[in-house]
C-alpha cells in the first residue's frame, strides 16, 4: 500500500478506510476533491450493508457509476504520481 511504502501509520480500528482517506488527503496523495468523491462510494457501500435490501436502486447507482472510470483513472494519477 502507498502509505505503507511511505512510512505513514494508521490505526485499523473500525473507522480504518475514513482514516486512511483523510491521512492521504493529509500527506498530499489526493486531493481534497477526491477525498470527497471517495467519501461518496463510502456512504453509498455503508447504506448498502448497513440497511440496504437486495434490491439495488439505479437512481442511487447512476450518479456513482456514471462518472466511476474518470474517477478510477484521477485516483490512479493522483496515488501513482
Amino acid at each position: 500500500m502507498v502509505l505503507n511504502d511511505r512510512n505513514i501509520n494508521y490505526a485499523s480500528d473500525a473507522s480504518w478506510h475514513s482514516n486512511i482517506l483523510q491521512l492521504s488527503k493529509d500527506n498530499g496523495l489526493i486531493t481534497g476533491d477526491m477525498e470527497t468523491r471517495l467519501r461518496e462510494f463510502m456512504g453509498f457501500r455503508h447504506y448498502f450493508r448497513h440497511s440496504y435490501g437486495f434490491m439495488l436502486d439505479n437512481d442511487l447507482l447512476r450518479p456513482l457509476y456514471k462518472n466511476l472510470s474518470s474517477l478510477l483513472a484521477e485516483f490512479k494519477d493522483q496515488i501513482f504520481k
